[in-house]
Order: structure tokens, then C-alpha cells, then sequence
């Protein structure tokens, strides 16, 4: 496989998702149509993974198991993926001619990828909605920011008169109002974006 397992992991070649389990998982039910998702990430140390989960419904409840998660360190080119995605499907013994869908973010290589594939891809939603939170505020992480500065806006008003140089950073009652403003606007987006990410239950992906 163009996908290895990394060394620092005991069971080659799915090193995460107890495989056994999974694989016993996938024999317990017959399934004539089923759903996929996949994700490239880097850990800490910027290796690159490459992973497949695959929802299901046990006791009229919505689960996932993650089949696989491979090490690929040779690039991320979408001809690459496109391959490893088709072995991964092929050493679980899942045919691509009865996958619905699969869901990716909307990454170029990962498009590119399903695209040479021939399957029909599902974006995810919650990708989507964080992409558009992050441009439209032209910040990583907005409102995570305003809720600290809030938090601690006590003590950073204290800090920054005690320094003459620094008594103009001072917030007026006008900017607490703003960062107030900005808080009220994004809380209920975050908290939209962790709804439509459950695993648990149903979602728009």
C-alpha cells in the first residue's frame, strides 16, 4: 500500500481502530448500500494520515467506527489518495459499486481524488460552515479570543495602566461593547457548528 503504518504502532496495517473489531463489525451486518468518510491530517509532528470511517445504525442508534488510519508519507497528490481510498475500500472487502457516498472537506486533493474515483461526494457541512465563520472574521479562532479578553478584561485594564506607554491600549466602555457585540453574533454559529458535527446522531452530512 502507498499508505504504511508508522512504526510507532504495534498492528500493521491498521494501527488505530482495533481491527478485529471493526472487521468483525462489518460481518455482522449485511449491508447493500453504505456511506464512507475520510480525512488527510497531521498529527504534531506534521505526519501526514489518511483515514476511513463508516457510519451505521445498531439498535436504532447512529455509530461509527473508524476502519483505518495509514501513515502516507509519500505526498498528497489527489492521484494518491485517489489509490490509497480504493485499497482501503478493497482490504475491507467493501465495494465501491455499493458506496453512496463519501464524505471529505473540500480540500483540492481530496476532490481531485473522488473525482478520479467516479464516486459522488458529500461535503461536509460543518468544513463549509467553519471556513465561512473563519473568512468572514478574518480570524483562527474569533470568538474564543473575545470570551478571554472579556474573561480577563479586569486584569488586562490593571496590567496596562500601571505602564504609561501602554495606558492608550486601555479598553473604553465603546470596545467592551463591540467585543460584547462580536460574542453575542458568533456564540450561537459555534454552537450551530458543533451541533451538525455529532456522531451520535443525525446530521446534514
Amino acid at each position: 500500500m502507498s499508505c504504511q503504518a508508522a512504526n510507532i504502532f504495534p498492528i500493521p496495517p491498521y494501527p488505530i481502530c482495533m481491527p478485529d473489531a471493526n472487521r468483525g463489525l462489518l460481518l455482522k451486518f449485511s449491508m447493500h448500500f453504505f456511506g464512507t468518510t475520510s480525512d488527510l491530517w497531521s498529527n504534531r509532528t506534521s505526519g501526514p494520515y489518511l483515514s476511513l470511517t463508516i457510519p451505521f445504525i445498531d439498535d436504532w442508534k447512529l455509530k461509527s467506527a473508524c476502519l483505518q488510519t495509514n501513515y502516507c508519507p509519500e505526498g498528497h497528490t489527489g492521484e494518491l489518495i485517489a489509490h490509497n481510498l480504493r485499497e482501503a475500500l478493497e482490504s475491507w472487502s467493501l465495494s465501491e459499486e455499493q458506496m453512496a457516498c463519501m464524505t471529505a472537506d473540500n480540500s483540492a486533493n481530496m476532490v481531485k481524488a473522488l473525482t478520479l474515483n467516479n464516486w459522488t461526494r458529500l461535503q461536509c457541512f460543518r468544513h463549509r460552515l467553519h471556513l465561512a465563520i473563519r473568512k468572514s472574521a478574518k480570524d483562527p479562532a474569533p470568538l474564543k479570543m473575545t470570551e478571554r479578553v472579556l474573561e480577563k478584561e479586569a486584569a488586562i485594564q490593571q496590567v496596562l495602566k500601571v505602564d504609561r506607554k501602554a495606558r492608550h491600549l486601555v479598553h473604553t466602555w465603546q470596545d467592551i461593547d463591540v467585543l460584547e457585540s462580536v460574542k453575542k453574533a458568533l456564540s450561537p454559529l459555534r454552537d450551530f457548528t458543533d451541533a451538525l458535527s455529532g456522531e451520535d446522531y443525525v446530521s446534514l452530512t
